[in-house]
């Protein structure tokens, strides 16, 4: 009975850890993060938690990319519930709506452009920094 009680619990098989990005590959991702801005922040959001600690250029343009894109996400959401709370207005909310509608385009497209520029800078020299953005993440 006693040999019973005093069974050892194996230990956990320890995880793999996923082998480093090649030179090319951590090139590669940190070009794929700055352009998957011109999707929003998932595509930065995603190459940070999957591959960031596997490349240090990956991890450093990542997120960069990411804060940018936060920078430009929260504005848009704001504006966005602006224009849809000055739609119930009469007449003159209707105006207001679309000017805020519009910006909200502009500010989008900003992003977008600014992201391909990133990209293709970071192609070039290896790295960006945008001019604007909220840093939450140090890369």
């Amino acid at each position: 009975m006693d040999a019973e009680q005093h069974k050892t619990v194996p230990e956990p098989a320890e995880q793999p850890t996923k082998p480093p990005l090649t030179e090319q590959q951590d090139a590669r991702w940190a070009i794929l993060a700055h352009l998957g801005g011109v999707l929003g922040f998932l595509p930065s959001l995603l190459i940070v938690l999957l591959l960031a600690d596997r490349g240090p250029r990956t991890h450093r343009e990542a997120s960069e990319a990411l804060s940018f894109q936060w920078t430009i996400c929260v504005p848009v959401i704001v504006l966005y519930l602006i224009a849809g709370l000055t739609t119930g207005i009469p007449v003159a909310g209707w105006g207001i709506s679309v000017a805020v509608w519009i910006l909200a385009g502009a500010v989008l497209l900003f992003g977008a452009v600014s992201s391909c520029i990133a990209a293709w800078h970071t192609a070039r020299t290896g790295t960006y920094r945008y001019r604007f953005a909220v840093r939450l993440r140090e890369g």
